[in-house]
């Protein structure tokens, strides 16, 4: 069976399926063994993503399971483990950082630095929403665009506000 299919196989509920190089096993797809988990059924609609990036051929299978699980809930965790959900929270909060500093100075691509922004506050959305045994402080992102408010343009500023605003409508 071939990568894409066993993909899709398993976005339609299956919980047993074989390829080459990817399989199903009860919640979860693989990549080459049970070593790397890419994905695991969590709630319905809702999955587990593996953040973590290993080899060429695993991105292309992590890939053809994004694809397949299109219009469902990716919450991206290290080794699809919610008990890492500290750590992608602290991980995601150092790359809005990052992404917010790279903006400032980018004289290109400011939409691509506005869009990595939205994905990692909503996927900290989606860790808190989802993901019970989180510790970590809520980060006031709101907080952080005002800090750094100076060094953005005013168009990139009220995009960002904009994106919090969305958040904030999409969490009532």
């Amino acid at each position: 069976m071939k990568h894409y299919d066993v993909a899709k196989e398993f976005a339609q509920g299956t919980d047993k399926v074989k390829g080459s190089r990817m399989f199903v096993e009860d919640n979860t797809i693989y990549s080459y063994g049970r070593h790397f988990p890419i994905a695991v059924r969590f709630k319905p609609n809702i999955y587990l993503f593996n953040s973590h990036e290993y080899s060429t051929s695993t991105s292309k299978h992590k890939n053809y399971v994004r694809h397949a699980l299109s219009g469902s809930t990716l919450i991206e965790l290290p080794s699809c483990n919610p008990e890492s959900a500290d750590q992608q929270l602290t991980t995601n909060t150092s790359k809005i950082i990052t992404e917010l500093q790279k903006l400032k100075r980018a004289r290109t691509q400011k939409q691509q630095h506005t869009n990595r922004i939205n994905h990692l506050l909503k996927q900290n959305q989606l860790i808190k929403q989802h993901i019970q045994n989180t510790t970590q402080p809520n980060i006031n992102i709101n907080e952080l665009v005002e800090q750094n408010k100076n060094n953005l343009t005013e168009e990139t500023y009220q995009q960002l506000k904009t994106i919090i605003q969305e958040m904030v409508l999409d969490a009532l």
